[in-house]
């Protein structure tokens, strides 16, 4: 039984059900920072899922699409 639950950015475009850890969870915190990521009214995440909606929702207020968005983080 997975214990994932649903993490959905806070403009409500991304829902991720992760299960799971990011091992460079401090890493790409700093990253996103460093790149001024708009990570929310907070500027604050608690979990390394919220980190991966935060990358996919900062590609896409680029305009690039959805599955775009995910492959860029990936590559």
């Amino acid at each position: 039984m997975s214990h994932a639950h649903p993490n959905i950015d806070y403009k409500q475009r991304i829902a991720l059900f992760h299960n799971g850890s990011i091992a460079n969870y401090d890493e790409l915190l700093k990253e996103a920072r460093d790149l001024k990521f708009d990570l929310g009214p907070d500027q604050h995440l608690h979990t390394d899922s919220q980190l991966i909606t935060a990358f996919i929702s900062n590609e896409m207020d680029k305009g690039i699409s959805l599955k775009q968005s995910i492959i860029n983080i990936v590559e």
